[in-house]
C-alpha cells in the first residue's frame, strides 16, 4: 500500500491511537500533506450539499419500472468452490476499488458536470449582451454602467457582458462578468469587487450564487 493509499484509508476509517504516529509521520511530507488537505475540504464540501429530497412514491415508482424476474423451473446447478473456480475471478482494478470507495465523491463529479453544462450556455449569453441589476441613479453609456458620484446602491450589483464603473458607492458586492471593474479614487464598495473574465469563474461564481 501507497503512502497515499495509507492516508486515504485513514481518512476513511478514522485514525487508533496506535497509527497516530505513522500518520504523522506520513503527513512530513508537503506533498502527501497537500493531498490530506485536498481530500478534508472535499470530504467537508460533499457534507454541506443538500441532501435531495424524494417524494413519497418514490420507491414504489422504481420498483415498477424494473423488469419482472422470469421463472425459473429448475435451480441452477451449484458450481462447487474450488481453485479452478476462484481463478476465474477477475480482480477489480485499482481505479474500480477507489470509485467503490468513493460513491460520494462520484456523485458530486457528476453533479459539477451538470452544472458546468448548463452554465456554458449563460456565460454564452452573457457574452453576447449587456444585462446588469436595475438600481437607481446608475448610468447606462453604451456597454458600460456607472455608479456615479454621490449615489449610494444598496445591494449587489452584477454587469454582464459589460463594464462596471464605481465612482460612488455600493453598500454590498460589485461584479462585472466578461467585463472590467473599476472603482474610483473617490469610489466605495463595502462587499466584494470581482471581474469575472473566464468562463470557470463564471461557473464558480453561479454555484456560489445557488449556495
Amino acid at each position: 500500500m501507497t503512502p497515499e493509499e495509507k492516508v486515504q484509508q485513514y481518512l476513511e476509517d478514522g485514525v487508533l491511537p496506535e497509527e497516530s504516529d505513522e500518520l504523522r509521520q506520513l503527513l512530513e511530507d508537503d506533498e502527501l500533506y497537500e493531498s490530506y488537505l485536498q481530500y478534508e475540504r472535499i470530504d467537508a464540501e460533499l457534507k454541506a450539499l443538500p441532501r435531495p429530497k424524494l417524494s413519497a412514491d418514490f420507491t414504489a415508482r422504481v420498483m415498477a419500472a424494473l423488469p419482472e424476474t422470469p421463472v425459473q423451473t429448475a435451480p441452477d446447478p451449484v458450481v462447487p468452490f474450488s481453485k479452478s473456480v476462484r481463478k476465474e475471478r477477475k480482480p477489480h482494478s485499482k481505479q474500480m476499488q477507489w470509485l467503490q470507495r468513493h460513491p460520494g465523491l462520484i456523485a458530486a463529479v457528476l453533479f459539477f458536470s451538470l452544472m458546468s453544462s448548463a452554465t456554458l450556455g449563460l456565460w454564452s449569453s452573457a457574452s453576447e449582451t449587456m444585462t446588469y441589476t436595475k438600481v437607481p441613479g446608475v448610468i447606462v453609456s453604451e456597454n458600460e454602467v456607472i455608479v456615479p458620484a454621490g449615489v449610494t446602491v444598496e445591494k449587489d450589483i452584477t454587469v454582464q457582458g459589460g463594464d462596471l464603473r464605481i465612482e460612488g458607492t455600493v453598500n454590498g458586492n460589485a461584479t462585472a462578468v466578461n467585463g472590467r471593474a473599476y472603482l474610483a479614487s473617490a469610489g466605495q464598495v463595502t462587499g466584494e469587487l470581482e471581474q469575472i473574465d473566464q468562463m470557470f469563474e463564471w461557473i464558480w461564481y453561479s454555484m456560489k450564487q445557488l449556495f
